[in-house]
């Protein structure tokens, strides 16, 4: 027996993939205040013709669900979702343009009810309505395309004329709910770029029994919201509500507040790749000189940068930005880092070349700024020599950060943080971040990181690279 096509209403549809409380109560509030579009259906099969699958009584019963951000692997497939405009969104009643802005991982066709409203390369925004209705439903629709790699809806909401203060209010409590359930878990998945395996490994020294109670209390507190009032657009009953809950939740804040993140802000800069060194030394240029005006802005900024010719350069082509930046060193903000002339691919140079890297660059951290770096930066390389421990430590470095291990699409390599041996027994200290070129945009991503960091060190600190670097 077939079933009946659920019409997803933005508002008043049934929650049916959340597994906790605390799921139902983010997946709710983030309808009611961020209209965020989320659970669409897929399908591969291009033999319905655009008109048909537009149609608000199409059956797609047979089409697979497809949630934000869920890597599926076709070379291109149709993206369909039903909504029906709410009453209120965030308190404020609906009305006037609404605009529905979404990214796609590579580019789209978009259609809404039928009508083609034309191409989009990964980022749309594109306009529904201009004069939004309560209860009025439209059929979205698009033709994604991927160019390699996963696909994927990275994010699907609407947007609003008006200016809606309860949404910051709402977002920064459900992030909370999210953080606190994560941190209280029991994940043992460990990812990277690509892949996520579950090694059912967990070296967390946190009490089991006292992680259970807290996560029970969280569970307990997300159904106290009082979710119906806020869809009526009484919202301040739904804020009462809300300060009653955040005023309980302090036995897992303080659980949270245990763990802490460490920013270090870096730029990955290529000496070579799409463009010729007179570029780079102009990159380098532009990003140095960008750093010096955060440090402007914020006292409490640092900055981390490997590789002596870059260095140089300024020295030799830019000499007063390369004396500001000594005399950051000097006041302990700039942190050089690496202990290489150049970070080079390390299975390629021979064992003299290797000296001679590691001996010009300490020598000339030596000579221009009175130390020799003692941390180990290649986060980059494609391939890794096996007596690499043996060349940092005779260079003076004590520990060693690197990460391209984790672009592997076959599996994860098991450690973060672990102790690096080479034949002739000399051992580093080594850090595998979970990335090195990262843009701060989702926060719990971080803390998806520091629950599996602790999963599989036992440990509550965890550095977060950020940056970018090359243009």
């Amino acid at each position: 027996m077939k079933r009946i096509t659920m019409i997803v209403c933005l508002l008043f549809a049934k929650i049916n993939f959340a597994q906790t409380n605390v799921d139902k109560a983010v997946e709710e509030l983030n309808l009611l205040c961020n209209a965020v579009l989320d659970n669409w259906k897929y399908s591969t099969n291009f033999s319905a013709k655009v008109d048909e699958i537009s149609r608000i009584d199409f059956d797609d019963s047979q089409w697979q669900n497809l949630r934000l951000n869920e890597s599926i692997y076709p070379d291109s497939c149709w993206l369909r979702k039903v909504i029906e405009l709410p009453n209120f969104i965030a308190g404020v009643p609906v009305s006037g343009r609404i605009k529905f802005i979404v990214s796609v991982d590579d580019y789209g066709y978009f259609y809404i009810n039928g009508e083609s409203k034309g191409h989009f390369p990964w980022d749309g925004e594109f306009t529904l309505t201009e004069s939004g209705e309560t209860g009025a439903k439209y059929v979205l629709l698009i033709k994604a395309v991927n160019t390699g790699g996963p696909l994927r809806i990275i994010s699907a909401k609407l947007n609003f004329d008006k200016e809606l203060p309860l949404q910051r209010i709402v977002n920064n409590f459900t992030l909370s709910l999210r953080v606190g359930q994560k941190l209280l878990s029991f994940d043992t998945y460990q990812t990277n770029s690509r892949v996520k395996v579950d090694p059912k490994i967990d070296k967390s020294t946190v009490d089991k029994e006292r992680k259970i109670q807290l996560n029970e209390l969280l569970q307990t507190l997300a159904t106290q919201l009082d979710i119906e009032a806020l869809r009526k657009g009484d919202t301040e009953k739904f804020l009462s509500s809300l300060e009653n809950v955040k005023s309980q939740l302090k036995p897992v804040s303080d659980f949270a507040k245990e763990f802490k993140l460490h920013f270090t802000a870096n730029a990955h800069i290529d000496a070579a790749w799409l463009w010729r060194k007179k570029e780079t030394v102009d990159v380098c240029y532009k990003t140095f000189s960008s750093v010096m005006k955060m440090f402007e802005a914020r006292p409490d900024f640092t900055y981390s940068q490997s590789q002596a010719v870059f260095y140089e350069w300024m020295e030799k082509q830019y000499p007063e930005l390369f004396e500001k930046i000594k005399q950051y060193q000097f006041d302990g903000r700039w942190e050089i880092v690496g202990g290489m002339w150049i970070e080079p691919d390390c299975n390629l140079p021979d064992g003299i070349s290797w000296a001679r890297q590691m001996l010009y660059a300490q020598y000339y951290f030596i000579e221009k700024f009175g130390l020799e770096a003692v941390l180990g930066w290649n986060p980059d390389s494609f391939g890794y020599n096996w007596n690499l421990p043996q060349f940092l430590l005779q260079a003076g470095i004590k520990a060693f950060i690197t990460q391209k291990i984790g672009w592997n699409d076959t599996s994860v390599f098991p450690y973060r943080l672990f102790w690096w041996q080479s034949p002739d027994s000399s051992k580093i200290l080594t850090y595998f971040p979970f990335d090195y070129v990262n843009k701060i945009e989702d926060p719990f991503k971080l803390v998806d990181w520091m629950r599996q960091f602790e999963a599989n060190t036992g440990f509550k600190n965890q550095m977060i690279l950020f940056g970018i670097g090359d243009h």
